[in-house]
């Protein structure tokens, strides 16, 4: 129940890193018109991805780039077993990549143009806060919900929203106003 969401109204998601889609899939299961639209930079991982969302023909995108505060390159860190990689190294992401990265603002406004209410997972490996920091969360009235593996991301964040802290880890931002 991490991602929980009413199964009464169709969003759009945004799964920023998601590794080989479970989350994804989650979402598409909760409700026959939702659609996803996934950033994921691990080529290991993008196989998995596409498999999993195979049940869930013309609902989904694969977009096989980082999610950042800017847009170019960066360095990504590949751990073995396709697991806790990410922009910043550590104890086993450790596999130098290079890789595309979006602005997270950009991908924001590209799907605030469809005009379905938005709902956001960040989970991007200790890079949540900076992403955060990126973004004006004013500018996106249509973004209902942000789902972020943070404990601090919702103090940074000045439009009115409503927090639940899940399993201790993930903070589910509703936004009020």
């Amino acid at each position: 129940e991490d991602y929980a969401i009413p199964s009464d109204r169709s969003f759009l998601f945004l799964d920023v890193g998601a590794n080989i889609g479970f989350a994804s899939v989650y979402f598409l299961s909760r409700n026959s018109a939702n659609m996803v639209r996934c950033f994921e930079p691990d080529i290991a991982n993008l196989g998995y991805l596409d498999r999993n969302l195979a049940s869930f023909p013309g609902r989904t995108t694969v977009t096989d780039c980082a999610v950042a505060a800017q847009t170019g390159e960066a360095t990504f860190y590949r751990s073995e077993d396709g697991r806790n990689s990410g922009l910043s190294p550590n104890a086993v992401a450790n596999i130098p990549v290079r890789v595309l990265t979006r602005r997270f603002d950009q991908v924001l406004a590209n799907a605030a143009e469809s005009g379905i209410p938005l709902v956001v997972k960040l989970d991007v490996e200790g890079m949540e806060e900076e992403l955060v920091k990126s973004v004006k969360f004013e500018n996106y009235p249509q973004l209902h919900r942000l789902f972020c593996e943070s404990t601090t991301c919702s103090q940074l964040i000045t439009r009115p929203h409503a927090r639940t802290l899940r399993s201790g880890y993930v903070e589910d931002m509703h936004f009020t106003g």
